[in-house]
């Protein structure tokens, strides 16, 4: 079978944070991905042995196995939570359609306390039918917004994990398969920075 970039699909899974790297099954699947790409990382060592031989050796050893992922695309409010729940930390949605999120950043000591929600981690899925890879234990180290006149604003995030494997794409029912996305546009976007005092 030819492989067609164009059907792929992106799928995502919340893991447990206290499972760091358990690959869990995904369930739901991004909308508006532009590009999307799993780089496995591997460190692999052959060890020198003096035997008689010209041979650089005969005995490697895996002293590295971790992974990471680049993905970019159109941002929406429905998605981009994802996002933010892994870079800052989980928020409790509220008003209309959950669009109201009061995210707090990795440095409140408020939710390093016990049993504080923290930053998600995923179960991260690319791929089609026989070519799927994953990254388990993904986490955003790295989120760019974009927002540009008379456009919807784009993103681009960086993820590190645990480690890339081959897998496969989770089945979703029609509805997580088809959900609707409403892109995030610059033309009703206002933005505000509260007033710095002392307790900042």
């Amino acid at each position: 079978m030819v492989y067609v970039p164009a059907l792929d699909c992106v799928q995502l899974g919340t893991e447990d944070f206290a499972a760091w790297g358990t690959p869990v099954t995904p369930t739901v699947q991004l909308g508006l991905i532009s590009d999307c790409t799993l780089e496995p990382e591997i460190g692999v060592e052959t060890l020198p042995d003096l035997r008689g031989s010209l041979a650089p050796g005969y005995v490697a050893v895996l002293n590295a196995h971790r992974g990471g992922a680049s993905i970019s695309g159109t941002c929406t409010y429905e998605d981009l939570p994802y996002w933010f729940e892994s870079i800052l930390m989980q928020a409790t949605p509220s008003g209309g359609p959950a669009y109201t999120r009061p995210y707090n950043g990795q440095l409140d000591p408020s939710a390093l306390t016990p049993n504080k929600t923290v930053r998600r981690l995923y179960t991260f899925i690319r791929g089609q039918a026989n070519k799927v890879q994953r990254l388990s234990g993904a986490i955003v180290n790295e989120l760019t917004i974009k927002m540009e006149a008379n456009k919807p604003w784009t993103f681009s995030a960086k993820l590190i994990g645990k480690d890339v494997a081959d897998s496969a794409l989770e089945s979703l029912g029609a509805a997580l398969l088809t959900r609707g996305q409403t892109p995030v546009h610059s033309n009703v976007t206002q933005l505000f920075v509260n007033n710095i005092t002392t307790d900042h």
